[in-house]
C-alpha cells in the first residue's frame, strides 16, 4: 500500500468541492456544446490524446486517483479499460481493499464517506472492522 499517495488523495479530496465528487461515476466531464454532462469512460478516444484531465471532471475516488496520478494513469487505463484496477495499481492496494474502497455502496456513498475510508485504510491498513453503518447511506442514520 502506498502511504504517501493515499494520504495525497486525501488532502485533494479534503479540498475538493463536493459538487465535483460523484461515487456513482469513475469520470464525468462537461459536455462543449451545453451544461449536461457526459461519461468520459464511453469515449476513449477522447482520453489517449489528452495530456492532462478536462477542466470540470468530476469522479468518484478511483476517477480522482486516475485524473490526480493521470500520466501513469491514462496508458494503464486504456490498456485494461478498468478504473478500479488502474486506480488499484497506482495506490498498491489488494483487491479487498480495492473493492471497499472503490466498488462497495459506490453509488450511496459520498466524498465525506470516501475520505473516512481512506483514513481508515492508512490508519488500520485494511477494512477489517470498518463501521459501515457509520457512513451517510447507512440505514441507521435515515
Amino acid at each position: 500500500m502506498n502511504k504517501e499517495r493515499i494520504q495525497h488523495l486525501i488532502n485533494c479530496l479534503e479540498r475538493l468541492p463536493d459538487e465535483r465528487f460523484d461515487y456513482g461515476n469513475y469520470f464525468l466531464i462537461p459536455k462543449s456544446d451545453d451544461s449536461n454532462l457526459k461519461q468520459l469512460s464511453h469515449f476513449l478516444d477522447e482520453i489517449k490524446d489528452l495530456d492532462e484531465p478536462p477542466c470540470g471532471t468530476i469522479g468518484c475516488v478511483a476517477g480522482h486517483v486516475c485524473m490526480i496520478w493521470w500520466n501513469e494513469s491514462k496508458s494503464l487505463f486504456l490498456e485494461c479499460f478498468s478504473p478500479s484496477s488502474v486506480a488499484q495499481e497506482i495506490l498498491d492496494i489488494d483487491e479487498d481493499v480495492k473493492f471497499d474502497l472503490f466498488l462497495r455502496y459506490s453509488g450511496l456513498a459520498n466524498k465525506t464517506d470516501a475520505i473516512n475510508r481512506l483514513k481508515y485504510l492508512l490508519e488500520h491498513g485494511s477494512f477489517n472492522n470498518y463501521d459501515w453503518s457509520a457512513e451517510s447511506h447507512s440505514l441507521c442514520n435515515l
